[in-house]
């Protein structure tokens, strides 16, 4: 490679760039990579209080927009809670994990289909927040998307670019979905382990590696897919040798998911306890979904309105976009091609697209592709107006989503 001299003014990463565009970022370089990434807190910090502040003005100015009705029908924890501002930070599936938080699992419970990772984690914050478990949960969900979302632009600018990390999050953040990261849903725990299962694995963290994928499909069962891009990485890390003790990493994702039989088995009675009450879901999730790709295809393309529960066009866009992003993908990283597929593919079509949009959120890969295609200066002008678009939606959606409009 010739030499060239760096430009005056220039960080260590830009010089770097300018240098070798195309090339993985040094070690030497790995300290200011770092504080780049952690730069990263404050302004997400200031956004999140920006949207808690957003909430708490909609219960005050707007308090007949929200659905009395579908929230009677739904579960309520604590009983006969009245409406109030917590009320808009407890909603639809975070009473469900805050009620497994507080009592745990019953057997004939729709809660029972709902993973265990979360509500323990939320159990344990409790200690912290003298047995405020709306608290312990607003808290870790922020505190655990704030870390994934730090954690994901550091190995994204350790494996591509900073620049690319920066497009990437800022796409991800605006993403409507991404306002499920704010209240006490999975999704932030999730992200998070996604994100240092893929900078650990990087690095040849094996052990730290071995632990998350192994909490992964306690958390959400399309966690146990996280063997795929597990064993793809191993693959090109080992290229040539038959074996390596590291393949033996790709069983620990079915040693989490046996734990999450075991744990059901102990507190319910029935190891597959959480499937057979997923049957009180008006989605009626099953893997035999996943077979009935006719069936699939013409929900696909049959009436949808706006953002229904199983008709909503904002998932099927999401889903399309997906779908499209995935020739490129394939191009660009083997290993998040493989994690990408399983994560879009099977909750679209064994939940008949219900709350996709919200799934799409841990499916970063797509945004990186998205990022890829508008990093260059002269599509620009394209990606401020795709942020704009996705934030204005983000912003619409967190409106309907609070006062109990279905979102996701």
């Amino acid at each position: 490679m010739p030499e060239s001299n760096p430009e005056p003014g220039l960080s260590p990463i830009e010089q770097t760039e300018a240098q070798a565009p195309e090339t993985v970022i040094p070690f030497s370089n790995q300290k200011w990579l770092q504080i780049r990434s952690l730069q990263l807190a404050v302004p997400l910090i200031l956004y999140k209080c920006c949207l808690i502040f957003f909430i708490w003005m909609t219960h005050s100015m707007l308090p007949d927009l929200f659905r009395q009705d579908v929230f009677q029908a739904n579960h309520i924890w604590p009983p006969n809670e009245t409406v109030s501002f917590a009320t808009l930070l407890r909603t639809w599936d975070a009473q469900q994990y805050l009620y497994l938080s507080e009592v745990g699992y019953q057997p004939g419970t729709p809660s029972a289909a709902f993973y265990p990772l979360w509500p323990l984690c939320i159990k344990l914050g409790a200690l912290v927040t003298g047995g405020n478990h709306l608290l312990s949960g607003l808290l870790l969900a922020n505190v655990f998307s704030l870390a994934g979302i730090v954690l994901l632009h550091y190995w994204l600018s350790q494996r591509f670019s900073h620049r690319l990390a920066d497009v990437t999050v800022v796409l991800l953040l605006a993403f409507p979905g991404a306002l499920f990261l704010l209240f006490p849903f999975s999704e932030a725990l999730f992200l998070l382990l996604v994100a240092v299962f893929f900078l650990s694995l990087e690095q040849k963290h094996y052990r730290l590696t071995a632990l998350v994928v192994f909490l992964l499909p306690l958390t959400r069962a399309v966690g146990l897919f996280c063997m795929l891009p597990l064993a793809m990485t191993l693959y090109l890390q080992n290229r040539g040798k038959k074996w390596v003790p590291e393949y033996a990493l790709c069983f620990v994702p079915l040693l989490g998911f046996g734990m999450y039989l075991f744990l059901m088995q102990r507190l319910t009675g029935n190891a597959f306890e959480g499937f057979g009450v997923q049957k009180q879901f008006v989605s009626q999730p099953s893997l035999a979904k996943l077979f009935d790709v006719a069936g699939f295809f013409k929900l696909t393309f049959s009436a949808v309105y706006f953002h229904g529960v199983f008709d909503s066009a904002i998932d099927r866009i999401c889903f399309f976009g997906f779908l499209l992003s995935l020739p490129a993908l394939f191009k660009l990283d083997k290993a998040l091609f493989v994690y990408a597929v399983p994560m879009g593919i099977v909750p679209a079509m064994t939940v008949s697209y219900m709350s996709f949009t919200r799934y799409m959120l841990v499916i970063f890969p797509v945004f990186l592709v998205a990022a890829k295609f508008l990093e260059p200066e002269t599509r620009i002008p394209y990606r401020w107006l795709l942020l704009a678009v996705l934030f204005i939606l983000q912003i619409f959606l967190l409106l309907l989503h609070v006062n109990y409009y279905w979102v996701g």
